[in-house]
C-alpha cells in the first residue's frame, strides 16, 4: 500500500469517526452499530502498512487519536449517565413502596408486588 492509498485510508477512517462523535452526541444507538462495524473492518489496514511515516500521515493519525480520545470521553459519559440514571430509579424504587389496602388507606410492604398474592 503505498502512501497516498493509506492516507486515503486514513482520511475515510478519520470521517467515520466524525459520525462516531455526532452519533455520540445524539445518542444514536443505531448509528453506532453500524459506525462499530465499519471500524473493525478497517482495523487490517492500520496492520499491513510498513513504509516511512511521513509528515502528513502523521498529522491524520495525530487528528484520528485525538477524535478517539474524545468519542471515548463520551462514551464514558454516557455509560457513567446511564448508571446514575439507573441508581437513581433503584433507590427510588426501594423508598416509594406505599400501597393501598381495600379501605383506600395507604400503608407500608417490603416489597413492591405486582400481584395480589391473597387471591
Amino acid at each position: 500500500m503505498t502512501e497516498k492509498e493509506f492516507l486515503r485510508e486514513l482520511n475515510q477512517f478519520y470521517h467515520l469517526l466524525k459520525k462516531e462523535n455526532q452519533a455520540l452526541i445524539k445518542d444514536d444507538g443505531e448509528t453506532l452499530l453500524s459506525i462499530v462495524e465499519q471500524k473493525e473492518s478497517m482495523v487490517p489496514i492500520f496492520e499491513v502498512y510498513e513504509e516511512p511515516i511521513k509528515e502528513k500521515v502523521q498529522e491524520r493519525l495525530l487528528a484520528i487519536r485525538t477524535l478517539q480520545e474524545e468519542n471515548l470521553l463520551l462514551t464514558n459519559q454516557a455509560l457513567s449517565y446511564q448508571k446514575m440514571f439507573m441508581d437513581t430509579i433503584q433507590q427510588q424504587l426501594k423508598k416509594n413502596n406505599t400501597v393501598y389496602a381495600p379501605n383506600n388507606q395507604p400503608y407500608q410492604t417490603t416489597e413492591a408486588t405486582i400481584i395480589d398474592q391473597d387471591m
